[in-house]
């Protein structure tokens, strides 16, 4: 298992990279958590995902018959956008335990990070740099040692 971050601005092609990640990859199950998107990003997602084939055991199939898809626009409430993180990587170790090798990518942490900053706000905690809460560390930490290796098996 290990964990990789994708930086980059707005339009540079991340969802892409996301995508070719979860088409060429040799997992199992691939779950795609889109955490805040903006909603047209995330209609892409859902139009393009679909499209894409794989070759499994020599045969063509579409990706959608393993992926798992968590999909949260920026419009929908902030609670929902600290939650879809947490959604997907409770599905992602749902199917490592089952046994199977498990892709995660989680499009976009920086705007879980947001809703995380404005609940903090919202329920008047001190805050710490840059207004994020000072638990933010942490959390980011917990979620990525999640997405590591365990009971010998990959997410």
């Amino acid at each position: 298992g290990g964990t990789c971050a994708i930086p980059g601005a707005f339009g540079c092609g991340k969802t892409c990279i996301s995508q070719a990640l979860s088409k060429y990859s040799n997992s199992e199950v691939i779950v795609y958590v889109g955490c805040g998107e903006r909603g047209n990003e995330m209609a892409e997602v859902l139009a393009d995902f679909p499209e894409l084939t794989t070759t499994v055991d020599g045969k063509e199939e579409g990706i959608m018959q393993h992926t798992c898809l968590v999909a949260n626009t920026s419009n929908m409430p902030v609670a929902a956008r600290e939650v879809s993180i947490y959604r997907g990587i409770t599905l992602a170790e749902y199917f490592r335990d089952m046994g199977y090798n498990v892709a995660m990518m989680a499009d976009s942490t920086s705007r879980w990070a947001e809703a995380l900053r404005e609940i903090s706000g919202r329920l008047a905690e001190m805050p710490a740099d840059s207004g994020y809460p000072a638990y933010l560390g942490a959390r980011l930490a917990s979620f990525y040692e999640r997405a590591s290796e365990g009971l010998g098996f990959r997410v």
